[in-house]
């Protein structure tokens, strides 16, 4: 099988894996990464860091962590509060 169609077939996996499971689907593609890169087509560790492009890691890692979610800041604000009355309002069976 060639490296092409086990890379998308890999992708394909990690898709129903982080639909399925809770876990992180940018740590699931560095491990598949690793093990495809390192087993499969026997790459060093230095060559598939060489191509990880580190710099927008860690800005994307600072900003996320820095700043808190849009869905903690809306429960904060209220600002989600009415929006969601009027859907469960519209709703059959609501009781208020």
């Amino acid at each position: 099988m060639s490296i092409e169609i086990l890379s998308i077939l890999l992708l394909i996996g990690m898709f129903v894996i982080a639909t399925i499971q809770p876990i992180n689907m940018g740590a699931l593609a560095f491990g598949c990464t690793f093990v495809l890169g390192s087993l499969i087509i026997g790459m060093k560790a230095n060559d598939i860091f060489a191509g990880f492009p580190s710099d927008l890691f860690l800005t994307l890692v600072a900003v996320t962590s820095s700043s808190p979610s849009p869905r903690s800041m809306a429960r904060s604000t209220g600002s989600s509060n009415a929006p969601c009355g009027w859907c469960a309002a519209m709703s059959p069976g609501f009781p208020g």
